[in-house]
């Protein structure tokens, strides 16, 4: 293949973008298609009301937020899973603290949190590891009771046996061979379920809840000195898993100070995940993960800029380019990507500037584009060349 037809990508990606409305009420795109992922947005609104009514965790006010390419309207392809943020409202009051000599695996609490501080030690910090298993124990209690009430051909094996293999690993990951209701990977859990509806093969959907942490720093080098926190204590410490994380964030989850809010550079306040290192060891290493706060209502917005993301995406996976979607997102929100892409009118001239001349993402695609040709090449036969191989 020496090229890509646009139009049948920019095809390929429109035909299955769900975009859903807060009530769930009204389905805009292609009904059929979208109710798998209704039935996983509505069992994620019966979760959050059992959590907040009827679980030891509703002290805290657990709230969920639907994240990624789902609520942004820039998914490529079936959804067979979704993102979902969990807060604790609480903790807003007592947030984690970080001061200037404290290691990015502390994680210490201010003041006496309800809940949350049986897991804390004299001096305040938290044991996590501790507090995960009691967090996927009431999980566990709210999908009980919720399970009646799923919707209709979904459910979840909350009589799960674990084979010889996964034995005393409940909580951990399991083999392919295993279907848990709940396992839970190093950022979160993750709740799995069955799709079945007539004589069709069961489908597997998931739900990834990752749990944030609004964490309190005392200087006002933002999120970028939380970032370099996390560097020079993964370097000092040297945990298990310590490179691989490390070459993670350096690869996928870099920070691009140049699409920075003010929120970025001077907010105390941030919201971090926590990320286990070494998971399934007895005596597991975490860290916390900060991130950058991404205005993707730009997307909703801007359906040009949408659009072009989403191509992004689809030409990603059609030329099997190993890069991040999070850093692609990140240079979309570069100053000068976004200056071109309010002035050009043209779709596919837009996506080539934000290849051709963001220093982020060309050396991934520049090996499979041939950039020189493509305005040629596509104003005459509307297709983007390729590289031969």
């Amino acid at each position: 293949m020496h090229a890509v037809c646009l139009l049948g990508l920019y095809m390929y990606s429109t035909s299955f973008i769900f975009r859903l409305d807060k009530s769930l009420a009204h389905l805009f795109s292609r009904q059929n298609e979208c109710i798998k992922t209704y039935a996983l947005l509505k069992t994620c609104q019966l979760l959050q009301h059992d959590l907040m009514s009827k679980s030891e965790l509703r002290q805290l006010k657990p709230t969920f937020t639907l994240i990624g390419s789902v609520i942004e309207g820039t998914r490529v392809g079936f959804a067979d899973e979704i993102d979902v943020t969990l807060e604790f409202d609480l903790l807003r009051k007592f947030p984690i603290e970080m001061w200037q000599d404290t290691d990015a695996t502390v994680l210490m609490l201010s003041g006496n949190c309800p809940i949350v501080s049986r897991f804390c030690n004299s001096d305040g910090v938290l044991d996590y590891p501790s507090f995960t298993h009691f967090f996927l124990k009431e999980l566990r209690k709210s999908l009980g009771r919720i399970s009646p009430m799923l919707p209709t051909g979904l459910s979840c094996n909350n009589d799960w046996v674990p084979c010889q293999q996964c034995a005393g690993e409940r909580d951990k990951m399991h083999c392919r061979g295993c279907l848990p209701a709940i396992t839970c990977t190093k950022i979160g859990p993750c709740l799995i379920f069955k799709w079945k509806q007539g004589e069709r093969k069961a489908a597997i959907l998931t739900m990834d809840l990752v749990p944030l942490f609004p964490l309190k720093t005392y200087s006002k080098g933002g999120i970028k000195e939380l970032y370099s926190k996390v560097f020079m204590t993964l370097y000092r410490k040297k945990p298990p898993g310590w490179k691989r994380y490390c070459e993670g964030l350096v690869k996928r989850d870099r920070i691009l100070p140049d699409s920075f809010t003010a929120g970025d550079r001077e907010d105390q306040l941030h919201d971090v995940a926590v990320k286990f290192l070494d998971f399934d060891s007895s005596d597991p290493c975490y860290v916390i993960r900060p991130g950058q706060k991404l205005d993707t209502h730009l997307f909703k917005k801007e359906e040009e800029t949408r659009m072009v993301y989403t191509l992004l995406k689809v030409l990603k996976a059609e030329l099997n380019v190993e890069v991040s979607s999070y850093l692609m997102k990140k240079v979309m929100f570069l100053p000068h990507v976004k200056n071109y892409l309010g002035k050009s009118r043209i779709i596919p001239f837009k996506l080539c500037y934000v290849l051709r001349e963001s220093a982020e993402l060309r050396p991934y695609f520049e090996s499979h584009v041939d950039f020189e040709k493509w305005d040629h090449v596509y104003c005459r036969s509307g297709t983007i060349p390729l590289r031969q191989t």
